[in-house]
């Protein structure tokens, strides 16, 4: 793993660029890294599955937020669970089951929105009960975390191969700088297609199951608000 900073000081200098005795160039090459990653992240969101989030809960309470890195939520289960809590939208569960405040054991869970500081917020159907908290008094939710917030001290947590693209992206920037739009362009459009090309690869390695909890496997992606993690 390696930071925004040594990565832009490293192609800066295949052109013979002082990055660090030019303010203006560093932060120059630094944006064009920054831009590439950022692409990078928000095109392949898997990068950030598979973590983990904990629910404490209360009985009787139906909304719970979510820890301010959240992004989307896949399951949520429990020690000992039989099934795991999935996804359901709530008119779902008011069309189905007339209550959206009926109490038990938790076996779907659906967005409430954002709260003050924008952390996701979801319901859990039937809210949480007595014997259900006592049992159980958390829950472990699988979810997708936001992309991180970039700058030039970011450490960058991907593989090999993605760097390599952070490297392609920053020459054809630099092309355009030079007034050649047309090969910036090409080689930009290369850039999004070999990006495109590794997250089909790792997805398709994904798709086995192998790296997925195993009560993960069988359902679908929820999708949080639109405006999380943009």
């Amino acid at each position: 793993m390696t930071t925004v900073a040594e990565i832009a000081e490293e192609i800066a200098g295949e052109f013979g660029e002082n990055y660090s005795g030019d303010s203006d160039i560093a932060d120059q090459y630094d944006k064009w890294v920054i831009q590439a990653a950022r692409y990078i992240f928000r095109s392949a969101p898997w990068f950030f599955a598979n973590e983990q989030d904990t629910i404490n809960l209360i009985a009787g309470t139906r909304v719970y937020a979510l820890s301010s890195t959240v992004a989307s939520v896949k399951v949520i289960t429990y020690s000992g669970a039989t099934n795991p809590i999935t996804y359901a939208e709530a008119d779902l569960i008011v069309e189905h089951n007339n209550d959206l405040y009926a109490t038990g054991t938790p076996r779907h869970f659906y967005y409430e929105g954002l709260g003050s500081s924008q952390e996701v917020e979801i319901g859990l159907w039937p809210v949480p009960n007595a014997a259900f908290v006592t049992a159980q008094s958390t829950l472990t939710a699988l979810v997708h975390n936001r992309p991180p917030s970039l700058n030039s001290g970011t450490t960058l947590d991907m593989p090999p191969e993605y760097v390599d693209l952070l490297h392609n992206y920053v020459r054809g920037m630099t092309k355009l700088t030079d007034g050649d739009t047309q090969t910036a362009q090409a080689m930009y459009a290369q850039f999004v297609q070999e990006v495109g090309v590794l997250n089909n690869r790792a997805l398709s390695k994904r798709g086995s199951g192998s790296e997925m909890p195993a009560a993960a496997k069988k359902v679908t992606v929820a999708q949080a608000p639109e405006s999380v993690g943009s």
